[in-house]
């Protein structure tokens, strides 16, 4: 009987151990990155869903102060009015004057549309310039669920006194510039 001995060189032991290295290294770097890559979409995900709320919570915000700013300002009167708001309240007279006057002493003006940039507000506001339609650009500051404070810019249009002629502007400007949800307040 013969008896057959294997041998193993240093040369193939080494071999062999570079390319298990290689493997369990491989296999490793892909679990690694596989977890991350589970981790990054959770995170992505979270942002997402952060930012969604973030904006309902601005909208909802906003809805919420300009029902208290209407609320304020029918209480007491038109104390709290800006001195342009004033001045352009006696220009919007004028020209209601000649149309046809509301039943009461109401005033009114739609909030347009809200920004997030001032810059992008502007050129809306400056679009709508170059149609003959005058806008005011207000600063609004809201809170985050998470108590972040952001700045935004609302669009509002002038007062008006006939309710009538503000909803054919409105018209004319949500057809225009494709807006949805214009509100008109009164103030």
């Amino acid at each position: 009987m013969r008896h057959t001995s294997i041998e193993v060189t240093n040369r193939q032991i080494g071999w062999v151990v570079a390319i298990v290295m290689v493997i369990s290294l491989g296999s490793f770097s892909a679990g690694y990155f596989w977890g991350e890559k589970k981790a990054a979409d959770r995170f992505v995900a979270r942002v997402e869903q952060d930012a969604l709320a973030d904006q309902v919570y601005t909208s909802i915000c906003s809805l919420y102060e300009n029902d208290l700013e209407s609320d304020a300002r029918t209480e007491n009167g038109s104390s709290e009015q800006s001195n342009e708001e004033v001045a352009s309240l006696g220009q919007e007279q004028e020209s209601a004057a000649v149309s046809e006057p509301s039943e009461s002493n109401e005033v009114f003006c739609a909030h347009l549309v809200g920004f997030g940039t001032s810059k992008k507000a502007k050129q809306f506001v400056e679009r709508l310039a170059k149609k003959g339609i005058t806008v005011h650009l207000r600063e609004r500051t809201s809170k985050t669920p998470r108590g972040k404070r952001i700045c935004w810019y609302q669009v509002v249009t002038d007062p008006y006194t006939d309710k009538n002629a503000l909803i054919a502007l409105v018209e004319k400007v949500k057809r225009d510039e494709h807006l949805h949800d214009v509100r008109i307040v009164t103030i």
